[in-house]
C-alpha cells in the first residue's frame, strides 16, 4: 500500500498511501465483486464492508431501518448503529453485527426471494460451490483478496485495503480445496451483472478474478461481455506459471480468464490482466507476463492481508496483485463518473514505468494509484480543434483530452504533457511539441490512447528526454517522425518504440548520446553526433550513427547500418547470421559483438576489426583483410582468413574445438598472440594447378597451450602445392599434422606428435617427444617417392591402417616383421635393413603382394647407435 511519499516509503508499492493522504479513501456507493472462495464476513477488518443486498432485505422492516450515516444506503455500518438494534442480534457473540448474524436470523433469512433474482435470501452474495446463500470462505484465498481490496482503514487494527469502505459482494465458486467449475464461475459473473442492472444507488465497478485454469470458454467470454455492457471491469490475475511456478508468457500460451477480451463484443476491453512485482520492483519469479496480453503489474509478493477466523497472513501470487488493481478502480470510481472504458484507459495510462515490466506487459509499468487519482480532476481540459490548421496551446498542465480534427495542427505542451493527457490529431499532418524535463522520474511512457493521429513529434533542446511509445500511438502502416536534432551535447534522447507492431518511426537524435529503439516496422534511426545506441527492433531498419562512437543493435537480417569513414569507433551487436547465410558487417564499422548462443556466421569488413562472439559454433569470414583481433568464446568456431592473415591479426578460439583456415601463399612465423586456443589449423588448396598455394609455417611455443594438441591439416593440397611446417619451438604441447599430396617438410616439437605425410616424398621429423608416424596406404612412401623420417627412441611408425596382404576379402591383415631377412615371397612381410650410404639410416620395406618387391619403402634416420626393431612399429 506504500508509495514514494509514505512512511515507510516504497516506490514500488501501489501508492495507495499517497491517495489516502490526499483524502481518497473510497465510498460505500462503489461495489466490487470478489469471485473466489468466499469471504470471512465476520472478520473485524471486513464485516463493515460486506455488501448488503438492498432488494433482499425483508420488506417487513426494510423501511424501518435507519440510515445512520445518511449516505442513502443500508450497510453493516448502519446495522451496527444503536438506531437499528431492534432489527438485529449478535447471534455469534462477537460483539458486532455481521453477515453471520443475519444468515442465522430468521427475521432476515426469511426463505423468500425478495428481489426475484432466483436466489433465495441472497443477502450478501451467493455460494455457487455448495448451492446456498452462505458464501463463507473455507479456503482463505478469497478472504485474503478481499482484505487487499477493502479491509477497513483507520480503525486501529490489522490492515487497510486499497479502499476503506467499498462494498464487497461475496461470490463463492471455489470450494475448500480451491477448486471450482466453469459453470459456477459463469453464474457468479452473471450474478454481479444482474445486481448492477438492478441497482439504482450504487456503482458496480468491477469484479476481482484471482483464479484461473482451463481453456477458452465462450460462455465465460459472453458473461464478461455482458458485464462490460453494464460498465463493469473484469480484473484478472495473469497467473503463476505452470507446475514449476516460473512465470510463463501469456502471449504464447493463453491464461484464462485474464486473456479474455471484450473489445469486439463491447467496443472496449473490460478485462485488465495483472502481473505481480516484488517490493523492490522486480517481476515476481512466479508471475506470468505478456507484452500484449498482460496490462500492468502490481504488488503480489509477500502480501499481508486478512485470513478467515479474524487473522492475517502473507500470501504470494498474481492473485494478490489483481486486488490492488481492483481496489484502485473502486477508489477512482468513488471520485469520478468516468465510464469503464475511460477508467481502464486512465488506469493503464497512469502506470509507473518499471524496468522489470518493460517489454513484458502492455504498459511496461506498475500500478500507481496516486497518479491515477490525478486524472480527470480539476484542471483537466477537453479541447477540440477546427477544420483548419490549428495551434493548440496546452502548456498550463492538467490531464487534458484534445482532438485536433481536420487540418495540419500543432499541439504545444511544453513540459506539461503527462500520463493523463490524450492527443488525437485527427486528419492532416499533425505535430506535438514538447519542451521540458521528460527524463528520470518524469520519463514519458505513452499509453495506447495518449497519442493518435500524430505524424511529427518535436523535442525542443535544453534538456534530456526519455520517451516510450505504445503500439497504438502509430496507426498500421503509418510513420511517426521524432525530431530531437535541437538537443545539444550533454542532452540525451532515450526513445523506446519497441511496443510498436505495425507502424514505423523516423527518429533524428541530437548532438548528445542518444538511445534509440524502434519497433517491429521499418524504422529510420539517425543518432546524429555523439556516441549513440541504436536498436531497430523488427523489420528492415536503417541505422545511422553519425559522429561519435556508436553502438548498433541489429535485430533483423534486413537492417542496414550506415557509418561514414572517420566517424568514430563503432560496434555492431547482433545474433543475426548463420553458417550458410552470413551477416555482413557494414563498411567503416570497427567492432563486432556476436550475441547468439546457437552460433552465427559473420563476414567482417576490411577495417581493423575487434570482435567477441557468443557461445555457439560460429563461422567468421575474415578474408577481407585488416588487422583483426577476434575472440570466439565457447563453441566450435571456424575462422576463415583466406590469404589475408598477418602477424597483426590475433585469433583466440576460446572454449571448444576451434579452427583457423588459411587459403593462399604464406611464409609466416606465427607470434604468440596470433593463434590462441586454436585446435585446428586448416590449409586450403587453390583448386587450380596453375595458381598453386604454398605454405611455409613456423609456430610459436605459445600457439599450443601446455598439454593441448593442434591439428594441422594440409590434406586438401594438390600435388603441385607445397607444405613446409616447423613446430620445433613447441615445448609443452603437441601437433597432429596431416600432410599434403606433395613432398612436405614437417618438423614437430617436443611433445608427443602425430605426423602423416600423405603421398609424395616427405621429410618428417617429430622432435624430442614420443612421436607417431602414420601411414594409411603403401603409395604414401615408395622407392620412387620415399619419405625420410627423423626417428628417436620412443617414436612409433604406425602401419595398422594398411592391409598387409592387399586382399580385401581377407580383411585388414597386419604386417609380419621378418627383421633384416629378404622377402620370402609371402604377402604381408615387413623388413628393416641398414640403409646403404645413409649414416644411422634404416630402410623399412613392406611387401603386400608377395612378389618380393617392396610396395612400401621408408627411409628412417635414427639417432646414432639406435637400431630399429619390431617394437618401433604398429603393424
Amino acid at each position: 500500500m506504500y508509495g514514494d511519499a509514505t512512511s515507510p516509503a516504497n516506490a514500488f508499492g501501489s501508492q495507495a498511501g499517497e491517495a489516502w493522504s490526499a483524502g481518497y479513501t473510497g465510498s460505500a456507493s462503489v461495489v466490487v465483486g470478489v469471485i473466489d472462495s468466499g469471504i470471512d464476513y465476520t472478520h473485524p477488518d471486513l464485516y463493515l464492508n460486506i455488501w448488503l443486498n438492498p432488494l433482499e432485505i425483508p420488506p417487513a422492516f426494510r423501511a424501518s431501518l435507519a440510515d445512520a450515516n445518511a449516505d442513502g444506503l443500508i450497510s453493516f455500518l448502519d446495522l451496527n448503529a444503536a438506531a437499528n438494534s431492534l432489527y438485529v442480534s449478535d447471534l455469534n457473540g462477537n460483539a458486532r453485527i455481521d453477515a453471520g448474524d443475519l444468515l442465522a436470523d430468521v427475521r432476515w433469512e426469511d426463505g423468500v426471494d425478495n428481489d426475484s433474482n432466483g436466489h433465495v435470501d441472497d443477502l450478501i452474495g451467493w455460494d455457487y460451490a455448495n448451492g446456498d446463500n452462505d458464501p463463507y470462505d473455507d479456503n482463505r484465498h478469497g478472504t485474503h483478496v478481499a482484505g487487499t481490496i477493502a479491509a477497513s482503514g483507520g480503525n486501529g487494527i490489522g490492515v487497510a485495503g486499497v479502499t476503506w469502505s467499498t462494498q464487497l459482494v461475496a461470490l463463492k465458486f471455489l470450494n475448500a480445496s480451491g477448486n471450482g467449475s466453469t459453470s459456477a464461475a459463469l453464474q457468479a459473473i452473471d450474478y454481479f451483472t444482474a445486481a448492477a442492472k438492478a441497482s439504482t444507488l450504487q456503482d458496480f465497478a468491477a469484479t476481482n478474478n484471482s483464479w484461473g485454469g482451463g481453456g477458452y470458454s465462450q460462455p465465460i467470454a459472453d458473461a464478461i461481455a455482458r458485464g462490460a455492457a453494464e460498465d463493469i471491469l473484469f480484473v484478472g490475475a495473469a497467473g503463476n506459471g505452470g507446475p514449476d511456478q516460473i512465470g510463463d508468457n501469456n502471449d504464447v500460451v493463453a491464461n484464462y480468464p485474464s486473456n479474455y477480451s471484450s473489445t469486439t463484443s463491447a467496443g472496449y476491453d473490460a478485462v485488465i490482466a495483472v502481473a505481480s512485482i516484488t517490493r523492490t520492483g522486480g517481476r515476481s519469479s512466479f508471475s506470468n507476463y505478456g507484452s500484449v496480453s498482460v496490462d500492468l503489474g502490481a504488488p503480489g509478493s509477500s502480501i499481508y492481508s486478512t485470513l478467515p477466523g479474524g487473522g492475517y497472513g502473507n500470501l504470494n501470487g498474481t492473485s494478490m496483485a489483481a486486488p490492488h488493481v481492483t481496489g484502485a478502480i473502486a477508489l477512482y470510481s468513488a471520485v469520478s463518473d468516468a465510464s469503464a472504458a475511460e477508467i481502464r484507459a486512465n488506469l493503464l495510462a497512469s502506470t509507473a514505468a518499471t524496468a522489470s515490466l518493460a517489454g513484458v506487459t502492455a504498459t511496461g509499468g506498475r500500478l500507481d494509484i496516486g497518479k491515477l487519482l490525478t486524472i480527470d480532476t480539476a484542471g483537466s481540459d477537453l479541447r477540440f480543434g477546427t477544420s483548419g490548421d490549428d495551434r493548440i496551446d496546452m502548456t498550463k498542465g492538467g490531464n487534458d483530452r484534445v482532438f485536433g480534427g481536420e487540418g495540419n495542427d500543432l499541439f504545444a505542451y511544453g513540459s506539461a504533457f503527462g500520463a493523463g493527457d490524450q492527443v488525437d490529431g485527427g486528419s492532416g499532418t499533425d505535430t506535438l511539441v514538447l519542451a521540458g524535463v521528460y527524463v528520470g522520474a518524469s520519463a514519458l511512457t505513452l499509453g495506447a490512447d495518449q497519442l493518435r493521429g500524430i505524424e511529427h513529434l518535436t523535442l525542443v533542446g535544453g534538456t534530456s528526454y526519455a520517451l516510450a511509445m505504445a503500439d497504438a500511438n502509430v496507426a498500421a502502416g503509418a510513420l511517426l517522425s521524432i525530431d530531437a536534432s535541437a538537443l545539444a551535447a550533454g542532452e540525451t534522447l532515450r526513445f523506446n518504440g519497441s511496443a510498436e507492431r505495425d507502424g514505423g518511426f523516423a527518429v533524428i537524435g541530437g548532438a548528445g548520446t542518444d538511445f534509440l529503439e524502434g519497433g517491429a516496422g521499418d524504422d529510420l534511426l539517425d543518432g546524429g553526433a555523439g556516441g549513440d545506441h541504436l536498436e531497430g527492433g523488427g523489420g528492415g531498419d536503417v541505422l545511422k550513427g553519425g559522429l561519435g562512437d556508436d553502438t548498433y543493435i541489429v535485430d533483423s537480417v534486413d537492417d542496414i547500418v550506415l557509418e561514414q569513414v572517420g566517424y568514430g569507433i563503432d560496434i555492431v551487436r547482433t545474433a543475426i547470421g548463420t553458417r550458410t547465410d552470413l551477416y555482413v558487417l557494414a563498411a567503416n564499422v570497427d567492432n563486432f559483438a556476436g550475441t547468439s548462443t546457437a552460433g552465427q556466421g559473420v563476414r567482417f569488413n576490411a577495417a581493423d576489426n575487434l570482435a567477441i562472439m557468443g557461445d555457439g559454433n560460429d563461422l567468421l569470414a575474415l578474408d577481407d583483410g585488416g588487422n583483426d583481433r577476434v575472440s570466439g568464446n565457447a563453441g566450435d568456431d571456424l575462422f576463415y582468413l583466406g590469404a589475408a592473415f598477418t602477424n597483426a591479426d590475433a585469433l583466440d578460439g576460446g572454449v571448444g574445438t576451434d579452427t583457423v583456415t588459411l587459403a593462399g601463399t604464406y611464409t609466416i612465423r606465427f607470434e604468440a598472440d596470433d593463434l590462441v586456443s586454436i585446435e585446428k589449423l586448416a590449409l586450403a588448396s587453390s583448386g587450380n594447378a596453375a595458381t598453386p598455394n604454398a605454405y611455409n609455417l613456423t609456430m610459436n611455443d605459445i600457439n599450443v597451450a601446455a598439454g593441448q594438441q593442434m591439428v594441422v591439416n594440409a590434406q586438401g593440397l594438390l600435388a603441385g602445392e607445397s607444405f613446409v611446417f616447423n613446430g620445433a619451438a613447441e615445448t609443452d604441447g603437441s601437433f597432429n599434422i596431416r600432410g599434403s599430396r606433395g613432398a612436405d617438410t614437417i618438423l614437430a616439437g617436443a611433445g608427443a606428435d602425430r605426423l602423416w605425410g600423405g603421398t609424395g616424398g616427405d621429410n618428417l621429423r617429430g622432435g624430442p617427444g614420443k612421436d607417431m608416424f602414420e601411414y594409411r596406404a603403401t603409395d604414401e612412401s615408395t622407392a620412387a617417392a620415399q619419405d625420410r623420417i627423423g626417428f628417436t627412441k620412443g617414436d612409433q611408425i604406425y602401419l595398422t591402417p594398411i592391409d598387409a596382404d592387399g586382399v580385401a576379402a581377407n580383411g585388414n591383415q597386419n604386417f609380419r616383421f621378418v627383421g633384416a631377412a629378404a622377402f620370402g615371397g609371402s604377402a604381408g612381410e615387413l623388413r628393416v635393413s641398414a640403409a646403404a650410404g645413409t649414416p644411422n639410416g634404416w630402410l623399412v620395406e613392406g611387401d603386400t603382394n608377395g612378389d618380393r618387391v617392396a610396395d612400401l619403402s621408408i627411409l628412417v634416420v635414427a639417432t646414432p647407435g639406435y637400431q630399429l626393431n619390431a617394437a618401433d612399429f604398429w603393424v
